[in-house]
């Protein structure tokens, strides 16, 4: 069984792995992980690669785990510092093999969803309040429609345009 290699960006930058992203509902404390046993797991530390130039490439701070049951590899080299990427690495495996183990129902999953519904949220109102812009624009529209045809009367005979209605006519009272 050849093992699945699962490599993370190296670097500095917004892509910071899922360990390391917060969520305001699904915690990480309370969440139970799969445990893994230090006896199922195999290290190697390999040196690093990417940029840097010179001194990433000549210094052995990349590991490299291997959870032997599942055939999951996991390689971690985002800081300078063998203890830190030890402690990575253990914990973006943790998160692999809650993933295959748990499917649909892992942490990572969770937090994906709660984002989707999130920004499904975020939209949905959006969509509601431009509705609610665009019905108080056409009611602006329709008072001033029926401004315009209330101004259309003739001030000095006092007879409408198209109502049909009698009015009175100021000059001589009369009805019309």
């Amino acid at each position: 069984m050849k093992p699945k290699l699962s490599s993370l960006s190296v670097g500095i930058s917004n892509n910071l792995p899922a360990c390391f992203q917060q969520c305001a509902c699904i915690s990480k404390k309370n969440y139970k992980f799969p445990e893994i046993l230090e006896r199922d797991l195999e290290e190697s530390i390999v040196k690093g690669s990417g940029p840097g130039g010179q001194s990433v490439n000549k210094t052995s701070n990349c590991v490299v785990l291997l959870h032997k049951p599942s055939g999951i590899v996991v390689k971690c080299h985002h800081t300078r510092s063998l203890a830190k990427n030890r402690e990575i690495a253990r914990e973006l495996l943790e998160e692999k093999l809650d993933e295959s183990i748990n499917g649909k129902n892992s942490y990572l999953a969770q937090v994906m969803q709660e984002k989707r519904d999130k920004k499904l949220k975020a939209k949905q109102k959006t969509k509601k309040k431009y509705q609610l812009l665009s019905a108080q624009k056409d009611m602006v529209q329709d008072k001033e429609d029926l401004i315009s045809e209330l101004e259309t009367v003739d001030p000095e005979s006092n007879q409408t345009d198209n109502t049909g209605m009698e009015t009175i006519d100021k000059k001589t009272d009369k009805q019309t």
